[in-house]
């Protein structure tokens, strides 16, 4: 697994473990390579989300699809792509859905405030972000956002 230190590195091993579709060009995939991957998944999946729009919220294709949307968001967050968070905090699944634990990278990538928490209170957390957005820093160092001070 990779480093603890790093929660990107985490986070992204977490959902990179679980994508049976993801075929490498070489005996190692790079990154890049799984990157890029995801990134058109991503663009796939928010097209067909609004190719699905006006559908009830209950439907399996629409509930499907958000789920992939989510998952793919979890793994763009992790190289610092904050325009993706409301695509993880919107469609965090319910229940004891396994996958609903993916949303805990948010915490983990995001200095959110106490109280804040992208597992139980995911759309209390996105307004949080919404209002800090500008403060937010993606430092590669860390391989987390950092808070940057106001004013």
């Amino acid at each position: 697994m990779s480093d603890p230190g790093r929660p990107d590195l985490y986070w992204r091993e977490v959902v990179r473990s679980g994508f049976s579709g993801f075929q490498p060009s070489g005996a190692a995939s790079t990154d890049d390579e799984f990157r890029a991957h995801v990134e058109k998944l991503h663009e796939d999946e928010r097209a067909h989300i609004r190719s699905l729009a006006g559908r009830d919220p209950a439907d399996p294709e629409l509930r499907a699809a958000g789920l992939g949307l989510y998952v793919l968001a979890v793994a763009l967050l992790t190289w610092g792509r904050l325009d993706v968070v409301e695509d993880i905090l919107t469609h965090v699944p319910g229940g004891r859905h396994p996958a609903r634990i993916l949303a805990r990278s948010v915490n983990f990538l995001v200095p959110l405030d106490a109280g804040f928490d992208a597992v139980d209170r995911p759309l209390e957390t996105l307004e949080w972000i919404r209002r800090h957005r500008d403060l937010l820093r993606w430092d590669p160092d860390r391989g987390m956002f950092v808070k940057e001070p106001a004013g």
